[in-house]
């Protein structure tokens, strides 16, 4: 089968697997344990706080919390397209969550 040899932003490749028949999928070969590496994680979280004393053994705290800061793109590792005779082999079709923000208020006592 034919494995396209586009890639996403030099991450993974399927142009080595050319001509790797089914039946050869099972046999053991010569390549290096865990030898194919995925996109990186670049992910930036951020936590602003203020506690407000209300009385001496009460206290207010706002949160603002912010996930993945800065927005980069998190590729999920289990989407990733890993059958060999797939067309998609190779391809990433899923990411993980976008920037996340939260607002709270947190009454302690």
């Amino acid at each position: 089968a034919q494995v396209p040899c586009a890639t996403l932003a030099g991450t993974f490749t399927g142009c080595p697997f050319n001509g790797v028949s089914p039946t050869s999928v099972l046999a053991y070969g010569n390549a290096p344990r865990d030898p194919i590496r995925g996109p990186g994680i670049n992910n930036w979280d951020f936590v602003l706080y203020k506690d407000t004393a209300v009385t001496e053994s009460m206290r207010i705290q706002l949160r603002l919390e912010a996930y993945n800061v800065f927005n980069h793109t998190q590729f999920d590792p289990n989407g990733v397209g890993t059958d060999i005779v797939s067309p998609t082999f190779g391809s990433i079709f899923a990411a993980e969550n976008p920037r996340l923000m939260q607002l709270a208020a947190k009454f302690i006592f």
